[in-house]
């Protein structure tokens, strides 16, 4: 069947050097190739529901994701933070061969990770129905110390400018993983996220950080009122956000370092934190028809204003 796919691609290859007229229309050729794919489908997915369930079952562990999307593991395969045990790809063959799943699976045979081949139907069991963009990577899963055991991520003694973001009780994977591309994208020196309390760092979190995720610095705090007893004691700002303060725009960014504390989606940041606050700002909206913002959004206004040094260097 997949010699089929690729005669159709040769076919429309040839009318594309006939009169326009002739050249059948996307739909068409979509159609022939979805024909085809219907009959591959048919041949390698005559399995229940339940089935695929199973196989599913086979590739979850404890202590193995099933990473998802192009750019999750293409960083994966990049970082090598975790190790892989088998590569799922769609056929990448026919009219709309994707470059960057060729790049993958040729990436993969380097690094010697077995590969297998499977439907849409089967990748889509093997993630929940998430959009998986034709690839599935079986992996360890990522190991995240605490903080305590990476202090260098305060830097030296005569550092400054050094920031550090801290995500109290984020639920919602989706918010995690924004945050998490943001502070990549921004150059944030560390992430911080309590053991308890806290939405997990799956590889629904990674996907939603478009793979930021897999090169971040994360470091996980098993007692917030500690650490945060311990930043004060450097002498560090330690910063929060709220309604009704000054405005961020006009906090004037020094070259000190920082901590900025994100809240929790419904009840913004623990109270028994806020006592640790040294600067709250606030992101002042233009009407009062929307009485605030989503964190992951307003982690990205903050950051943007807070990292302008960084920017200039």
């Amino acid at each position: 069947m997949l010699k089929q796919l690729s005669g159709i691609s040769r076919q429309v290859g040839a009318f594309s050097r006939l009169d326009p007229a002739l050249v059948p229309s996307r739909s068409v050729a979509s159609q022939a190739t979805e024909s085809v794919e219907e009959s591959v489908r048919e041949e390698t997915e005559k399995k229940p529901k339940k089935a695929l369930s199973r196989r599913r079952a086979e590739y979850e562990s404890p202590r193995r994701d099933l990473l998802f999307g192009i750019h999750p593991v293409e960083l994966a395969l990049a970082e090598k933070r975790r190790k892989f045990y088998k590569l799922f790809l769609k056929p990448n063959r026919g009219l709309y061969r994707n470059d960057k799943l060729e790049s993958i699976h040729e990436w993969a045979e380097n690094l010697r990770i077995p590969i297998r081949f499977k439907c849409v139907q089967e990748l889509s069991s093997l993630t929940r129905d998430a959009v998986h963009q034709g690839v599935v990577l079986q992996a360890s899963r990522l190991k995240h110390k605490e903080w305590s055991d990476q202090m260098e991520i305060f830097g030296k003694s005569d550092d400054s400018g050094r920031l550090l973001v801290y995500m109290d009780r984020i639920m919602d994977p989706m918010n995690m993983g924004a945050v998490i591309r943001t502070c990549v994208f921004l150059g944030v020196d560390a992430i911080l996220v309590p053991k308890m309390e806290s939405c997990a760092l799956s590889t629904t979190v990674s996907k939603a950080s478009s793979g930021a995720l897999e090169c971040a610095t994360i470091c996980t705090v098993e007692s917030p009122l500690e650490f945060m007893t311990f930043v004060k004691k450097l002498n560090w700002d330690i910063v929060g956000s709220d309604s009704d303060c000054q405005p961020y725009n006009e906090f004037e960014v020094t070259p000190r370092n920082r901590l900025l504390i994100l809240g929790n989606e419904g009840h913004g940041v623990n109270q028994d934190l806020v006592e640790f606050f040294t600067e709250t700002v606030s992101v002042p909206g233009v009407t009062n028809r929307v009485g605030s913002l989503n964190v992951s959004v307003t982690s990205g206004i903050l950051l943007s204003h807070f990292t302008k040094l960084k920017q200039k260097k």
